[in-house]
């Protein structure tokens, strides 16, 4: 039960958001009515009729969080890019509602009895927006340029793992040859960064390309005005879209438009400046909805791990399992979703989605929140209960709290829960990128807010593999020899219920070691004017919608 200080606090917190939504809901205008129009003739109505006939759709003007980074595919390491990649870029595979496999620019594929050669037959009717021919030579050529050192590929290169080369059968066959069996490739194959870019494009303009994108999807590229929008106009040569993604390039024209404001990016769909609103915060989101005059949609991301809080495992008092598991059991993340995130968010308890390839939905339980618990774990551990906090050998209990500055008011809310477990003192860190990953590199916090995506488990090699320790992703700073090995396993074996075993181990052992304190499921928030359809989440991590299927 949480004691006064902590409801105090609590409540304090929850009116600072109220009075932020307060500031944030402006009334719309209401506009003038115009005069009562006179009545048609026949022919006017016979003239108008021929007219909605031949009428296009039009244009779509989505409004974004932030201005996208850079439109090549195999640069991008920005989600934020997702949107105009996938309406510019076709991949070899993408997939279906289900999260199975399916063909795209590739009509079909085989991996070799050893493992080390995947062979791809090709459509042999798709040309780039150059008019470049899309073959075989455009895919080797597409699959060097990640690898190339030059490129300096910050994504789409971790897709392809040992890579050796990509041989040119015939005009509409390659082979792509790795060093030793890579399991993951074929399923990493739809991310975004696996776009396939043309080959003339790129001798043409090198650098540029990637603010003057060229390929092969439902959209070209039209503008980048900076600070501002990027304007996409329909791909009519596109005929060749998977069935389950019909209708695509529906609109003549896309624009996305820049709003970094929550709220003005909101008030911007009530007002009918913009016909999509995506990522929205959850008070706004929660206003729209409740109005009834817009649709809705919530997108649970995939994410590897989800949002949560990676735990040092190296540094004390964390070095101690009894401790983290304390914090755990300790740690009520209900009263997170419902404080920072309007209760919209969904409970998390793993390294990876509940609704990601290959979860381990005993491992997603092993915890539940239980303060009782928590204290005897740390009673176990030496921390005694000292007056009003713990210590042990007269060292009071304390904690180091690393965070993003957007993150902060959720290390505000847990703040008094570890209070209330006898915790001296919780520092709280929020910085920016770089220096929140430098911090967390060096290993100086015991926990440290995270959240990631990926098409694969096998992305969690960077969050737990030894070898990411000091100057990677693992800001757990977690060794262990034997999820090492299973790593390794995992990666070489193509066969996929072997895969998914190992991966559900990986889980269990990553989870009884206390390595994660998870919260909630990665939730993005859109909402749109009635009529469009189509936004369902066949992008391969979940972040959202494919944009390149709306339609009305």
């Amino acid at each position: 039960m949480m004691n006064r200080r902590m409801l105090m606090i609590l409540m304090a917190i929850a009116m600072s958001l109220l009075l932020l939504t307060l500031m944030g809901c402006g009334t719309p205008a209401t506009p003038e009515q115009p005069e009562e129009p006179a009545a048609p003739t026949e022919a006017e109505e016979e003239e108008e009729e021929e007219t909605e006939e031949e009428e296009a759709p039009g244009s779509l003007v989505i409004a974004l969080g932030r201005e996208f980074t850079i439109l090549d595919p195999h640069k991008s390491s920005s989600a934020g890019d997702i949107s105009g990649l996938f309406a510019i870029f076709d991949r070899l595979v993408s997939v279906d509602g289900n999260g199975e496999l399916a063909p795209l620019l590739a009509t079909e594929w085989s991996v070799s009895a050893d493992g080390l050669v995947t062979t791809f037959q090709l459509r042999d009717d798709v040309v780039f927006h150059d008019g470049t021919p899309f073959d075989a030579e455009a895919v080797k050529f597409n699959f060097d340029r990640i690898m190339d050192p030059e490129t300096e590929s910050q994504a789409a290169r971790f897709n392809m793992g040992p890579y050796v080369e990509t041989r040119v059968v015939d005009d509409y066959t390659v082979e792509v040859v790795h060093e030793t069996p890579y399991g993951p490739f074929l399923r990493q194959l739809p991310h975004y960064g696996m776009g396939m870019v043309s080959p003339t494009a790129v001798e043409e303009l090198g650098f540029d390309i990637g603010q003057k994108p060229v390929g092969t999807g439902p959209y070209k590229f039209e503008e980048w005005v900076g600070g501002s929008h990027v304007d996409l106009s329909k791909n009519e040569d596109y005929a060749w879209g998977p069935d389950f993604l019909q209708p695509q390039g529906y609109y003549d024209e896309i624009r996305f438009r820049f709003i970094e404001e929550n709220s003005t990016r909101a008030a911007a769909l009530e007002r009918n400046e913009v016909d999509v609103a995506a990522g929205l915060a959850a008070n706004d989101w929660i206003r729209l909805r409740d109005s009834g005059n817009f649709d809705v949609h919530v997108f649970n991301r995939i994410g590897m791990p989800p949002p949560g809080l990676f735990i040092n495992v190296a540094r004390e008092p964390t070095d101690d399992v009894r401790v983290r598991r304390a914090l755990i059991h300790g740690v009520d993340s209900q009263i997170v979703r419902d404080v920072v995130y309007e209760g919209v968010p969904v409970p998390s308890g793993g390294v990876l989605s509940s609704h990601a390839w290959a979860y381990n939905p005993e491992a997603g339980e092993m915890y539940d929140y239980d303060p009782a618990k928590a204290a005897e774990l740390l009673e176990e551990a030496g921390w005694k209960m000292a007056t009003d906090f713990r210590a042990k050998d007269d060292v009071p209990l304390k904690i180091n709290y690393l965070t993003l500055p957007g993150a902060r008011p959720v290390a505000e809310v847990i703040e008094p829960m570890l209070r209330d477990l006898g915790f001296a003192e919780v520092e709280i860190w929020a910085l920016d990128n770089p220096m929140q990953q430098n911090t967390a590199q060096e290993g100086e916090h015991n926990l440290v807010w995270t959240q990631w995506g990926g098409t694969d488990p096998s992305a969690l090699i960077g969050r737990y593999g030894s070898e990411n320790i000091g100057t990677g992703w693992n800001f757990c700073h977690y060794s262990n020899p034997e999820v090492d090995e299973l790593f390794l396993r995992g990666e070489s074996e193509t066969d996929l219920a072997e895969r998914e075993a190992i991966y559900k181990e990986i889980q269990w052992i990553l989870m009884e070691d206390a390595t994660i304190l998870p919260l909630n499921q990665f939730t993005l928030l859109w909402a749109f004017r009635p009529g469009i359809k189509g936004l369902e989440p066949h992008e391969p991590t979940g972040f959202m919608g494919y944009v390149a299927n709306l339609h009305e």
